[in-house]
């Protein structure tokens, strides 16, 4: 599997489009080089500390789907934009759109990271793949990390 379809195939996880509330935290399975792989994406939109939980699906480009503080959300994202970095954009029911960048982090988890803004000028920072706590647990040294948003706790295990 290359870099690049890997980090693809993870941050398509982001964004995608049919997703019933329930299967937002269930596993998704990485198929190398199919439209149907599946990966997981949670973000942070700051302020006011909102959570985003959804899936992205797809390789190389493809589709996502989630839920941001109980907005419906969905978008596209494609592995390599113009300028050669990843890209997603959403935009949610409560018409809230936002864009993020995104590049492969980590080979042995499949972690993809982003940061991006939303219409109203909020932060985004986004992780995408199907072991993010392994991910943060290695970059923090802490076997039981947690990923916060403000006093939120993003649902990453």
């Amino acid at each position: 599997m290359t870099r690049t379809g890997f980090s693809r195939a993870l941050f398509l996880a982001l964004f995608i489009p049919t997703l019933a509330p329930a299967d937002e935290l269930l596993p998704c399975k990485l198929d190398q080089g199919k439209m149907t792989s599946c990966s997981r994406i949670v973000a942070c939109v700051t302020p006011p500390d909102m959570v985003f939980v959804g899936r992205g699906f797809g390789w190389n480009h493809g589709t996502i789907t989630g839920k941001l503080d109980g907005a419906n959300c969905t978008g596209s994202w494609v592995g390599r934009n113009f300028l050669g970095v990843g890209e997603a954009r959403m935009s949610c029911d409560n018409g809230m759109t936002g864009t993020v960048f995104f590049t492969w982090q980590d080979s042995l988890t499949g972690t993809a990271t982003g940061r991006g803004l939303t219409n109203l000028g909020q932060a985004i920072r986004a992780w995408s793949g199907n072991n993010i706590k392994a991910y943060i647990s290695r970059e923090t040294g802490k076997p039981d990390a947690r990923l916060m948003c403000g006093d939120q706790e993003i649902p990453i295990s």
